[in-house]
């Protein structure tokens, strides 16, 4: 028989246990000097109506790779300390970079919001999820694998303070929309 669910209130009570401050403190650090969104223009993506050409990006982008890719791609990341995921943040930092000719980005990264440390919180049943701000300061100088390294310990310490809102997170950050 499946396991009883653990009650969705001892989530709320943990919630209710967290130190706001600290993670408001954490968050400040990570948003702190952000120069503003990272906003992409409305025509990226765009055809020119008059001869059918392509003149931005295309709005969907399919990448396949081969399973021998894929595997070398896993087995070098990890070789390297970290996980596919920060790859393809790491990516998408870069593509987010060129496109609005910045160091600086911040985007959207979605968290499961089940604490570890709660016992039993994988058979909870209720809304966890969250969408939070990763901000990636690329910087040319340093290697493509320490920077990988970078976001990737940013995004576990964040990881901890996820359970704030998206308004919370927007006043903490100081810039309206992010």
């Amino acid at each position: 028989l499946p396991v009883a669910p653990r009650p969705y209130r001892d989530y709320i009570g943990w919630l209710a246990g967290r130190d706001p401050e600290t993670s408001h403190r954490v968050w400040r650090e990570h948003l702190a000097g952000m120069p503003g969104p990272t906003l992409l223009a409305a025509s990226l993506g765009s055809i020119d109506r008059s001869d059918d050409r392509q003149t931005a990006l295309p709005r969907t982008t399919r990448l396949r790779l081969p399973a021998d890719t894929s595997a070398r791609l896993i087995d070098d990341s990890r070789s390297h300390g970290v996980t596919v995921n920060t790859l393809m943040q790491m990516a998408w930092a870069l593509v987010l970079s060129r496109l609005t000719d910045s160091h600086d980005v911040v985007f959207g990264v979605t968290v499961s919001g089940r604490p570890p440390e709660l016992t039993g919180v994988e058979t909870m049943v209720g809304l966890f999820i969250n969408t939070v701000p990763l901000r990636v300061r690329l910087d040319p100088a340093t290697t493509a694998g320490e920077q990988c390294r970078a976001v990737q310990r940013d995004a576990a310490l964040l990881r901890e303070h996820s359970y704030l809102g998206h308004a919370q997170l927007r006043a903490l950050g100081g810039v309206g929309e992010m």
